[in-house]
């Protein structure tokens, strides 16, 4: 199909852009139709230098490698990283490297590869760096290798210092806030479905550093922390004791019952919705030190939001935590 805004009888390839196999017969009729064919090959024309630079550019595509392709955006990035400092410019060039090697590694087998090839010296680069903008790339490529894979959890766990740098970056209260939520995102990628990782987690004082973050002053943290604790209190008997050795209920109730309320984020569900995932686990308990928290009254936090969302115009945005909140008011 002729290209409308150019003229060109065929699309020209962005750099990096790749063709399926799929489309080698296509791509033969169009070279043969570039050269004149008429079913005579030997009266072809001579293709022009034009032509003939898209038909490469389309067999490279073809015939791509990612595995290939990865390896040389790490010796790319490795480059880079090896600069200190780094300038603006060499800064966004290692930040573009970083989110094509994120294309990559969301491919399992890709993934597992990416530790063979220098990628775990990649992400320790990011990790150490000065940089805020390099520990956040180093959290996200961890989050990205260890999502949904069990095998690539299990080598960044036990390497002998990425799992432990990415636990500390959470849990240091002077760290950049973006750096922060982004460590908190790779912890929850490598543990979430690997019972090694929470095992480590658990042994990193893991409890306590979820509990630190819940007392941060950034609220998109506080917000993360409680979607992830939904799922970890019901990891083991051991996390739910130790969570509840840290006061991270108690924690989670003075959030609700003393943050301000904003129609752009779900700060009120998800620390309402972890409330309720410890109630789930141990009912007697949980409920017991909701009703004896000194500090206020919980109860009385549930019917204040329970008014202040029939007030609101839509009420669809509250569904969700209205069903959470009333099943917890018909208990407490």
């Amino acid at each position: 199909m002729a290209d409308s805004d150019s003229g060109n009888a065929h699309p020209r390839l962005a750099e990096g852009d790749h063709i399926p196999a799929a489309s080698l017969e296509q791509l033969l009729q169009t070279s043969l139709a570039l050269q004149g064919a008429s079913g005579n090959t030997q009266s072809a024309a001579p293709m022009k230098p034009e032509d003939a630079k898209w038909l490469s550019e389309a067999l490279n595509g073809i015939f791509f490698d990612p595995a290939k392709e990865m390896v040389k955006l790490v010796k790319e990035m490795s480059e880079l990283l090896a600069k200190s400092p780094v300038s603006e410019d060499v800064l966004e060039q290692i930040e573009n490297l970083g989110q094509k090697l994120e294309d990559f590694i969301v491919d399992l087998d890709l993934a597992n590869d990416f530790a063979k090839v220098g990628g775990l010296d990649v992400i320790k680069s990011c990790l150490d760096r000065d940089e805020a903008q390099l520990r956040v790339i180093g959290c996200q490529l961890s989050a990205e290798m260890a999502q949904n894979n069990e095998i690539a959890a299990g080598v960044l766990v036990s390497d002998a210092t990425i799992f432990d740098r990415i636990v500390s970056l959470l849990k240091s209260e002077s760290e950049h806030p973006t750096v922060r939520i982004k460590a908190l995102y790779a912890i929850s990628c490598i543990v979430r479905e690997y019972p090694g990782g929470q095992d480590s987690f658990l042994d990193k004082d893991g409890p306590k550093v979820l509990a630190c973050a819940l007392a941060s002053s950034e609220r998109r943290l506080q917000i993360k922390t409680s979607f992830l604790l939904q799922s970890i209190v019901n990891w083991s008997q051991h996390w739910h004791e130790a969570l509840m050795g840290q006061n991270v209920l108690s924690k989670l109730a003075q959030l609700y019952a003393e943050g301000s309320r904003r129609e752009d984020d779900a700060f009120h569900e998800m620390t309402l919705k972890a409330i309720a995932a410890f109630v789930a686990v141990c009912p007697d308990k949980s409920l017991e030190l909701l009703k004896d928290v000194t500090e206020f009254n919980f109860k009385q936090a549930l019917r204040k939001n329970q008014q202040l969302m029939s007030q609101k115009s839509d009420n669809d945005l509250f569904m969700e935590e209205s069903r959470v909140l009333q099943d917890l008011m018909k208990r407490l």
